[in-house]
């Protein structure tokens, strides 16, 4: 091949290089383009915080310590919490007070050492750890209602007494929990079984915001299933010493939730062996996060083996 057949083929070599180097050129501002309109592109946009309304408050339920039977583990765990904790209402939903021995009459001995047992005891372990809880929320509304229990006094005198309702009242002051305990001068407002209050139309129930407080309303394994559809609404009840809970919507109440915060007595009572099984009880109590519109977050908080199970947030 002579030089001007060289130079020819080697121009066109050169002619094709050019060319696939502006085609490169082009491509490459494409692509340059499509990588700058990317990076501009929009954000997701971060979600919101929910705004908060008011501030809320907070409200301790508490059921069925039994007075001297109490599980002093269990209590001492409520009360390391509750120490924690800026309560501003405390609900105690009965049978604080255990009334055994001679006014419970329908209540068969069944071991020697139950004659241990004591009225006068009974009355000052109650007032014992009612000193202790107001000391632990000096700053709480408190709230108490009359559980079977404590009913059993007002029965035995009203069985026991002369009719003329003085003597009732004699008897009442010298013995029933209400003055015994001297709930009055502590400021706990007390709702007996019988009576009507200027908080609910049932007798015996206390309505505060949107829940209702009462000792007891079902038993069984299902109480709390049971308990919304007596009630129609929030409902928080003891009783059964089992902590429980269950939530429901129709279209006609919305949510509403039924719950047992659970006892903070004694697990394993004599008189339920003497019958040839053991309890399904539970300890526990209660919080509830309260909006000022009277909307409420409930939480059981279980005590097991004497240990709290609230997760401190600090």
């Amino acid at each position: 091949m002579d030089s001007q057949a060289y130079e020819a083929v080697l121009q066109a070599q050169i002619d094709d290089l050019k060319k696939q180097l502006l085609d490169s050129r082009k491509a490459n501002k494409v692509l340059g383009r499509q990588l700058s309109g990317m990076s501009k592109a929009k954000k997701p946009a971060r979600t919101k915080p929910n705004k908060r309304s008011a501030k809320g408050y907070l409200r301790a339920i508490i059921a069925d310590t039994h007075g001297s039977f109490m599980d002093k583990a269990a209590w001492a765990a409520c009360m390391g919490d509750l120490k924690t904790l800026d309560v501003k209402e405390v609900v105690l939903l009965g049978d604080h007070v255990d009334c055994s021995g001679f006014l419970a009459a329908h209540q068969g001995r069944s071991y020697t050492d139950d004659a241990d047992y004591s009225y006068a005891t009974d009355i000052k372990a109650a007032n014992t750890w009612l000193d202790e809880l107001q000391s632990v929320c000096p700053n709480a509304k408190y709230f108490m209602c009359q559980g079977n229990h404590e009913a059993r006094l007002e029965k035995w005198v009203a069985e026991n007494s002369l009719a003329h309702s003085l003597d009732r009242q004699m008897l009442m002051e010298a013995l029933d929990p209400e003055y015994r305990l001297d709930l009055k001068g502590r400021g706990i407002k007390y709702f007996r079984r019988g009576e009507y209050n200027d908080t609910c139309e049932e007798r015996g129930v206390i309505k505060l915001g949107k829940c209702h407080f009462v000792h007891e309303v079902a038993g069984g394994q299902n109480a709390a299933r049971t308990s919304l559809a007596k009630f129609g609404a929030s409902v928080v009840f003891g009783h059964t010493h089992r902590a429980d809970c269950s939530y429901i919507r129709t279209p006609g109440t919305g949510t509403i939730m039924s719950a047992n915060p659970g006892c903070l007595t004694g697990l394993n009572p004599k008189w339920m062996h003497g019958r040839g099984n053991t309890s399904q009880w539970t300890h526990g109590y209660a919080l509830q996060h309260v909006r000022p519109d009277g909307r409420f977050m409930h939480t059981n908080v279980q005590i097991i083996e004497g240990r709290s199970m609230l997760i401190p947030l600090k």
